[in-house]
């Protein structure tokens, strides 16, 4: 066979050329999206060994073979892969001329465009790339090898975006039917029925059930345990010390009690943060917030769980209570006590528009107060320059954009009695208040109705000025008060005006509880 025709078929992969004054140096890539120790050719053991025996034909030393596996990571989505990466360096760095995959879609799923942009300057530096179980060898020596390259590439990207649409639509289906698609939280275990589909078809759905056989138990256990630091005022009480607790009681943690992939751990207390507030102990329908990396991208660590809500602000139920809500309030509030930050566990809020998922900046990144004195400001969390995103720091001054705010929430608050739009954002910031008594620390509110002449000043005085509510509040009263009132604001970067002050307003949208916006300023 003459191995100088890259578009031939390789029997056995063929040892390939070496490259002029250098030994072969073969960089062995095996991928697995998903943890499995089955004996499937998807497993990176059995990749490991097709590759092992069609180097066997190779007279190559041990020494020279270099193994780099990515295990539980996808090369369609845009994560990273660390051994991947370390492979395109070791490449880059000359220590690897021969990259072999089992097939072309171990090293990558995404389109041709991206991967080729990734492949090209290894390619044109004679690096070779072999797919064992495809018996196909491709480089830069012959374009028909490029292209079909290519052709793979795109097979395997397409094969990647039909799978993703056809899981989203399972998923959406199953859960329009009232099943659960996500991680299964500590405390539940999935139960599979059989439910109809609007057009009558039958769909296997998992609903989400407690596990009274383990978990739930515990999480019992764990409630139980708080209610009585909080009975007998112990001050002791901490999720360090649950932890250590659950230990010495012989409670298991679910990776001892299924003996996988955490055999050996023991309670720990961001586990234990994270269970007590968890909204859906209590039976509670939630969204999960994801924290951000330094680099600006959304991490797959959850950072805060918000209850959903109907039009009314009831919590909206989705399964079986394991504790009852009135007990989950009370070691949720005490979590909040004792570890400040509450569900976001980034310690206590400095401003008041922090750590409440309210401020965001333009790129849409959370702004995080910081500075201190006349200095106090709210700045851009991202830290990476992304396409179409702003370059530079975003940050505005913390007294202006609270004091703004707060005029613009009074001035809403005057006007509901003739403002259609402005009579709808109070009637839904009286129904949070009415169902959220919980989480609302204003001393002046009473239940059932907002202190609305509380807030208002006297006709002609300044609504932030001294004497006024305003003035006077805490910072925890003027995070409750914003709270009812707003969704969401929005700063913009001050682009043409840098080093000179610009009006709050130019530079601040407001999104009103109910989603309700206004055209201009109030």
């Amino acid at each position: 066979m003459d191995n100088s025709d890259p578009s031939a078929v390789l029997r056995t992969p063929a040892r390939p050329e070496a490259v002029t004054g250098m030994a072969i140096r073969v960089g062995v890539y095996l991928r697995q999206s998903e943890l499995r120790v089955t004996g499937s050719e998807a497993s990176t053991a059995a990749q490991h060994r097709e590759c092992l025996k069609a180097l066997e034909s190779w007279d190559v030393p041990p020494a020279h073979v270099e193994v780099y596996e990515d295990l539980g990571i996808s090369a369609f989505k845009n994560v990273e892969r660390p051994g991947y990466g370390r492979l395109l360096r070791d490449v880059r760095a000359g220590r690897i001329n021969v990259i072999m995959v089992h097939y072309m879609s171990r090293l990558s799923r995404k389109s041709p465009a991206e991967t080729y942009d990734e492949l090209r300057p290894l390619l044109t530096n004679r690096v070779r790339i072999i797919s064992v179980g495809e018996r196909r060898e491709f480089h830069t020596d012959n374009p028909l090898a490029l292209m079909e390259l290519l052709l793979k590439l795109q097979a395997g990207h397409d094969e990647s975006m039909n799978k993703s649409r056809a899981v989203k639509a399972a998923k959406a289906l199953e859960a329009s039917l009232g099943g659960y698609t996500g991680k299964v939280p500590f405390g539940f275990t999935l139960v599979r029925e059989t439910r109809r589909s609007p057009e009558g078809k039958p769909v296997c759905v998992k609903v989400l059930t407690p596990d009274e056989n383990h978990e739930a138990p515990i999480v019992r256990r764990i409630v139980d345990i708080v209610e009585e630091w909080i009975a007998t005022d112990d001050t002791s009480g901490s999720c360090w010390n649950l932890a250590r607790r659950l230990d010495a009681e012989g409670h298991l943690t679910r990776g001892r009690k299924t003996a996988q992939r955490h055999a050996d751990a023991a309670w720990d207390d961001r586990t234990l943060k994270r269970i007590l507030v968890d909204p859906r102990i209590a039976g509670f329908a939630c969204e999960s917030r994801y924290g951000v990396r330094r680099d600006g991208t959304p991490s797959n660590k959850v950072v805060e769980y918000r209850v959903v809500r109907d039009d009314r602000g009831n919590p909206v139920t989705m399964c079986e209570p394991i504790v009852s809500p009135e007990r989950w309030y009370r070691v949720h509030q005490w979590l909040r006590d004792r570890h400040p930050g509450g569900g976001d566990w980034h310690g206590r809020a400095a401003g008041a528009l922090s750590a409440m998922k309210l401020l965001y900046c333009e790129c849409g990144a959370y702004m995080t107060h910081g500075g201190s004195g006349f200095k106090k400001h709210y700045r851009c969390r991202r830290r990476a320059v992304e396409p179409g995103r702003h370059m530079g720091t975003v940050t505005i001054g913390a007294k202006g954009i609270e004091e703004y705010l707060a005029r613009q929430v009074l001035a809403m608050i005057a006007a509901a009695q003739h403002d259609e739009a402005a009579k709808a954002v109070l009637t839904h910031a009286t129904a949070r208040y009415e169902q959220e008594q919980e989480r609302v620390r204003i001393e002046e509110l009473s239940p059932g109705e907002l202190p609305c002449c509380t807030w208002l000043p006297p006709e002609g005085a300044d609504p932030v000025g001294p004497g006024s509510w305003w003035w006077n509040a805490t910072r925890d009263d003027k995070r409750a008060f914003f709270r009812l009132f707003l969704n969401r604001v929005e700063v913009r970067k001050a682009y043409r005006h840098a080093g000179r002050s610009v009006p709050t307003e130019s530079r601040v949208s407001i999104t009103w509880a109910g989603g309700v916006t206004f055209d201009a300023p109030r």
